[in-house]
């Protein structure tokens, strides 16, 4: 099921856009982190060839042929219709809607021709999350068309006493020689905390993920009654990945090894101690690599007040060739 949203609105380049304590812990708990390619025979010449590989821009997109070349040999079903398909994917790994959450999703058209998007929306399981944004009938897919310099808002409102938790992509109708709308993106989340009606109501703002976050570093603070939790999405259609997490402290010691594996379309979402109770107490960087090119994930610290913020996959301009240590 498809529903269809166009935006009308105008803004500029530069046109801003608005937006009794609880425990880090419990807060943590209420957003819902605690539940428990080419074508057959394209080789890499050819992959480069497309890509313009003389545009330092365009260098993920020459890894993104190295890794669905070599794929490409042993699923020759995927063609050459899923290479551009990974090329449009952004994805947000994490979102949470009733229990005092909303999610709200903004998009602008920052390029200079008009465009066509789908949004679609999934459980953790990967299979579709039918949700019902503010002003529009429920689906867990929108077709999104925006003009140049145009935004549009989707919010999930809070109108459950229950949380529920997915995430989201768009595809971006783009192709390899960067033609196509560019279309941009956050989401914001809220918590209310209903159940505390004096305490002010936190957000925190996180852009949309690449979905090729095959190799990166996270910080993570679990100190002084702090909480890091984080989310990791598979925006795949066809590959189990298999993610290795190696947490380390401040001075490079080992803390733990542990690994996640998550099918296609498949997400998970915990906090660092309740998953792990050694890093209770512990503070240092994660360093997160995966099996298969396609991973998204973010991160939140949630302090013993109530309030959060963000943590950001970091990475180096050459992890997706596997260049990076």
């Amino acid at each position: 099921m498809s529903a269809k949203l166009t935006s009308q609105r105008r803004i500029s380049p530069h046109e801003g856009q608005e937006g009794g304590s609880i425990g880090s812990a419990s807060a943590a708990a209420s957003f819902g982190w605690r539940n428990g390619s080419a074508s057959p025979g394209e080789g890499v010449d050819s992959c480069r060839q497309r890509s313009q590989i003389g545009n330092p821009g365009l260098l993920l997109v020459v890894a993104i042929c190295f890794s669905l070349s070599a794929q490409a040999a042993e699923e020759p079903s995927r063609g050459k219709r899923d290479l551009d398909f990974f090329l449009l994917q952004q994805v947000l790994p994490h979102i949470a809607v009733g229990g005092g959450w909303t999610t709200t999703l903004t998009f602008v058209d920052v390029g200079e021709q008009a465009g066509t998007f789908p949004l679609k929306f999934y459980l953790p399981d990967g299979s579709p999350w039918v949700v019902s944004p503010t002003g529009m009938g429920p689906s867990s897919e929108f077709t999104i068309t925006l003009a140049p310099g145009r935004f549009v808002e989707v919010e999930l409102p809070d109108n459950s006493p229950n949380i529920t938790t997915g995430w989201a992509e768009i595809q971006q109708p783009r192709d390899l020689s960067g033609g196509g709308t560019d279309i941009g993106g956050q989401a914001i989340f809220t918590d209310t905390s209903p159940t505390q009606p004096n305490r002010p109501d936190f957000e925190a703002v996180v852009p949309l993920s690449s979905f090729a976050d095959s190799a990166f570093f996270l910080p993570f603070d679990n100190t002084g009654g702090l909480v890091t939790c984080a989310a990791f999405a598979n925006p795949s259609e066809l590959i189990t990945n298999t993610v290795t997490l190696d947490y380390r402290d401040e001075n490079d010691n080992s803390l733990l090894l542990d690994t996640l594996v998550l099918g296609p379309k498949n997400q998970t979402a915990f906090c660092f101690p309740d998953r792990s109770p050694q890093l209770d107490g512990s503070k240092g960087l994660l360093s997160v690599t995966s099996s298969g090119l396609e991973l998204s994930a973010l991160a939140f610290r949630f302090h013993p007040g109530g309030a959060f913020t963000t943590f950001f996959p970091m990475s180096c301009l050459g992890a997706a060739l596997g260049s990076c240590q």
